[in-house]
């Protein structure tokens, strides 16, 4: 009995453990099925996400998005049986092209959308009948029913350009980090060298009135000197009683910069050497000394001027461009050579009668010097002699010459206001040279000539008479009929010059007032 009791006992143990061990297996797979899946649905998962790889390969232009949305994996851990749909993510490639396509109208909605003015003000409403009710007439190409705030844009932009800062230019946003320039790019710099390269009209001269040079600072004497300096926007006036004054050429305050004052020393002529760093001044009086102010220390230092018991005095002066020399106006027909970096007397050239006026060719290497005797000598600066030696047609005395930056003409002055015009190339060989033109514009004696930086335009004048000065275009050879303005008298013109790049001419008259006028056919300055 109890036999039989054990064996049932051990075959309902047997059982039992049977069964404990085909729950436990069962329990394992379903622990396995809820951390890991099942074995379907891993690789459905693999596969799916071996597809969405390819169509992200596929979509090129959405690649800063494709690989993060594309390759997420959603699994929701909240329900070990939950819908396909609901754990993965999947993308077509309808949905991508139509995110795209979305993108796109955003950015060029973006791109088309105008700016808008931060604020808005009142005073941009105002018509120019209640601006300029006091004035009897209006300005010429205004109506009253113009607004006051497009009259001043207008006049600023006609004597100023606008400013880097200022200009919105629209840029590409597509352009490469290579620096290719774009069309409008292109268009825009071939627009600015036709520009620039672009010649002055040949029957009216394109030149407007600016506020006085010295209009910051009124002087009583007479000037005598006046000219721009090489590299900025500053212009010198001079006055016999020994005042200098820097002014910063704007057209429209000209602020006064400063007044040097050289004492009990009168000034007959001021220049600037070409670096800008200095201003020479002589005077016809005071001999065996000159001065020069040095523009950086601020200081004045007197030169002495004397070889042997000789005195000498720094009259007229001229410089050469290569910064080297200084060529000044002797007396008994000698010409004064010094260098231009120690201010030593070098040496001596030697022509027959009073030399009037002198020029250095643009490579500095010839001298030029005109004189009483009618004849104009040619110098050959290296060598120290005289190359040739011509006559100036129909002249007795000359009194001015000046030669163009481009190597083209020679012109020469007389005290009976002619002015010739020659050949370059035919004052340095030939004894009698035919002008090319002979201009007999001004009745009295030629004082200046001087020519602009693109030699285009020739400037001559005469301080013997009021309003005596005419412009000449070189390429016709012909006198500009529209200047000086008929309605304006500005007296004696003793001195004259025209700016680094044309943009400005100034006139120093015995009135006290050096004129301002911006030539709009060329640079700003």
């Amino acid at each position: 009995m109890f036999l039989e009791f054990w064996a049932n006992e051990d075959i309902v143990s047997k059982k039992s453990r049977r069964k404990r061990g085909i729950s436990d297996e069962m329990t394992e797979q379903a622990l396995e099925s809820i951390v890991f899946g099942k074995d379907s649905d891993i690789l459905d998962k693999i596969s799916k996400k071996c597809k969405n790889t390819e169509l992200s390969e596929k979509i090129g232009f959405f690649e800063d998005r494709a690989p993060e949305e594309v390759n997420r994996v959603v699994i929701d851990s909240d329900s070990e049986e939950s819908d396909e749909s609901d754990n993965d993510i999947s993308y077509t490639k309808s949905d991508f092209l139509s995110r795209r396509t979305t993108d796109e109208e955003v950015l060029s909605n973006e791109t088309t959308t105008e700016k808008k003015s931060v604020w808005i003000d009142s005073d941009d409403y105002i018509q120019v009948s209640d601006a300029m009710k006091e004035c009897r007439k209006l300005p010429k190409r205004v109506t009253n029913d113009d607004k006051y705030k497009d009259y001043l844009e207008n006049k600023f932009n006609d004597l100023y350009k606008k400013p880097k800062w200022a200009q919105m230019d629209d840029k590409d946003d597509s352009q490469d980090s290579s620096g290719s320039d774009s069309d409008e790019d292109v268009n825009r710099t071939a627009q600015a060298f036709k520009a620039r390269t672009r010649r002055i009209d040949r029957g009216v001269l394109a030149i407007k009135k600016c506020t006085h040079l010295t209009n910051d600072h009124k002087m009583k004497s007479s000037l005598n000197c006046v000219e721009f300096h090489p590299t900025s926007t500053v212009g010198m006036v001079s006055s016999p009683n020994g005042s200098v004054h820097l002014f910063q050429v704007d057209g429209k305050i000209n602020a006064r910069i400063q007044s040097i004052q050289f004492k009990d020393f009168k000034i007959e002529t001021a220049k600037f050497n070409k670096s800008g760093e200095e201003l020479i001044v002589g005077s016809k009086r005071e001999s065996g000394f000159y001065f020069y102010y040095d523009m950086i220390s601020g200081k004045i230092v007197k030169i002495p001027f004397v070889r042997g018991n000789q005195k000498y005095s720094l009259e007229k002066f001229v410089l050469s461009n290569d910064h080297k020399l200084i060529a000044s106006k002797g007396n008994n027909g000698f010409v004064n050579i010094l260098t231009a970096k120690t201010k030593e007397h070098i040496f001596d050239l030697k022509m027959n009668g009073e030399v009037m006026s002198l020029a250095f060719s643009d490579d500095s290497n010839v001298l030029l010097s005109h004189g009483n005797g009618g004849k104009v000598y040619v110098w050959d600066v290296r060598n120290r002699q005289c190359m040739n030696r011509f006559v100036d047609e129909g002249c007795v005395s000359g009194t001015a010459i000046a030669l163009s930056h481009d190597s083209k003409f020679c012109c020469t002055g007389s005290d009976m206001g002619v002015v010739n015009v020659y050949n370059y190339n035919d004052v340095l060989t030939q004894s009698e040279p035919k002008p090319l033109k002979t201009i007999m514009n001004l009745t009295t004696e030629i004082s200046q000539l001087k020519f602009n930086h693109s030699s285009e335009l020739l400037l001559m004048s005469s301080k013997d008479k009021d309003n005596s000065i005419k412009c000449v275009h070189m390429k016709t050879l012909t006198v500009y009929p529209n200047f000086p303005f008929a309605a304006k008298n500005y007296g004696r013109i003793n001195d004259s010059d025209i700016s680094l790049n044309s943009g400005y001419m100034t006139l120093a008259t015995n009135g006290g007032t050096a004129h301002l006028f911006r030539l709009t056919d060329f640079g700003d300055y």
